[in-house]
């Protein structure tokens, strides 16, 4: 890399491309600083399994709900989609105990339907809520963004 020279002055330190060791940040690892962050991701992740537990009468319904539930209180797309596949991976073994063994009924649903497909279409209804959100929230910030120019 070549120096920078400024007319009448010192030479510049060689440029670098990337940040200090001490500001770059590994994927994936939570800093102090993140907590506010952190702990609305795990709120967000018990409000998601405790809406799809709780309304399991109405599956796909409650799945929507919980997806767009927990999209409001992250405001994040990545963060938000990666909390609602662990609620998935939470969620999915309660409901399949509430409708398989338990035999509880289910809403809006031919009689007779299996298990897994009410539970697959909690899954759906749940990354449909995300997806739609997000969607939304993405738009609205591109029009906002537009509207300043």
């Amino acid at each position: 890399m070549e120096r920078h020279v400024m007319r009448g002055y010192a030479h510049l330190p060689v440029r670098g491309h990337e940040r200090s060791r001490t500001s770059r940040r590994r994927p994936g690892r939570w800093l102090p600083e993140d907590r506010f962050e952190r702990e609305n991701a795990i709120a967000a992740l018990w409000s998601m399994v405790g809406t799809l537990l709780a309304l399991f009468l109405a599956p796909g319904l409650n799945g929507f709900i919980a997806g767009w539930m927990g999209f409001g209180a992250l405001r994040d797309s990545r963060l938000t989609l990666r909390v609602a596949l662990l609620a998935l991976g939470l969620a999915v073994p309660g409901l399949w105990l509430i409708l398989g063994p338990l035999g509880l009924p289910i809403l809006g649903l031919y009689p007779g339907v299996g298990t897994g497909k009410a539970v697959l279409l909690s899954v759906g209804g749940l990354m449909l809520g995300v997806g739609v959100r997000s969607l939304l929230s993405w738009a609205a910030h591109g029009l906002r963004h537009r509207s300043r120019a």
